[in-house]
């Protein structure tokens, strides 16, 4: 499977800065999933957990509400 970069960022600190293969958000209506090459998009996430696959590996960060971007197979995710 294809990779794309992640950064999620909170006020405090960087909570994740690497690759990633797939990308699951909270949104205000469920959850909304990111892998390589997907369209561009801009959102606003809600409180609650981000899935990140690599490497067959999974790992959740708890998140608050804030905003994602993805474009050029790169992902920002900023958590207020």
């Amino acid at each position: 499977m294809a990779s794309f970069k992640l950064r999620m960022f909170s006020p405090r600190n960087t909570i994740y800065d690497g690759d990633c293969d797939s990308l699951v958000l909270p949104v205000k209506d469920g959850k909304y999933g990111i892998q390589a090459n997907h369209i561009p998009v801009t959102g606003a996430t809600v409180e609650g957990q981000v899935k990140v696959t690599l490497g067959g590996e999974t790992t959740y960060f708890d998140i608050k509400n804030g905003l994602f971007h993805f474009e050029e197979n790169e992902a920002i995710v900023i958590s207020g």
